[in-house]
């Protein structure tokens, strides 16, 4: 009587599958009265009628979101990790050997977002209009790390204002870096090179 899940306690849903029938049958009903569909669903967890921006996204259900708000989300998280805590970080574990792509573009939008304000897709849309090169050389290489890594175009960004000016290769977010985002001094490295050429030329 009892469905399988596999996060529940002995493998099972700790609500039986009439009552979880009956509930579902509630939900659908209070989701019409209230008017959720579009921009509000209603959490089953907390019983609130929240924005779909208070659910984490879930593209395969039925408005693209979760089934529970992200409070409820995090406090049904926390409480299975303090029930089995050995059992959750191995579940934890497998899931992210088995979604390695989803970790990286996830942990990448974290930083992106906390570093520089942007998420992963306004990068990847930054991108597509630089036709997928550098701002400045034209390369398609993003360049490698110190590490001997392949990395990602560069985001450069105003360190006074903060503002993304755009994505640049390795070697040419370390070079303007190392001149101080000045274009003096780069119009002067530039007249450099240029006057060493010509001399070359003689």
């Amino acid at each position: 009587m009892f469905s399988k899940q596999r996060n529940g306690s002995l493998g099972r849903s700790s609500v039986c599958k009439p009552c979880r029938s009956a509930y579902n049958r509630e939900l659908r009903s209070r989701w019409s009265r209230e008017g959720s569909v579009g921009t509000h669903k209603v959490c089953p967890g907390c019983g609130q009628n929240l924005p779909l921006t208070d659910y984490y996204k879930a593209k395969s259900n039925r408005l693209g979101v979760q089934t529970n708000c992200k409070s409820c989300t995090s406090a049904n998280r926390t409480e299975r990790y303090r029930e089995d805590p050995q059992r959750y970080i191995q579940y934890t574990k497998k899931w992210a050997e088995a979604n390695r792509d989803r970790v990286r573009r996830n942990a990448r939008s974290s930083r992106l977002l906390k570093k520089y304000g942007i998420t992963g897709d306004e990068y990847e849309a930054l991108l597509e209009a630089q036709d997928g090169r550098c701002a400045i050389c034209g390369t398609t290489e993003p360049g490698l790390t110190t590490g001997g890594h392949l990395t990602i175009f560069r985001v450069d960004h105003c360190h006074a204002t903060g503002a993304v000016r755009g994505l640049l290769c390795n070697n040419c977010n370390i070079g303007i870096g190392q001149l101080g985002d000045d274009p003096e001094r780069v119009e002067a490295a530039l007249h450099y090179l240029r006057n060493f050429l010509e001399k070359a030329r003689l």
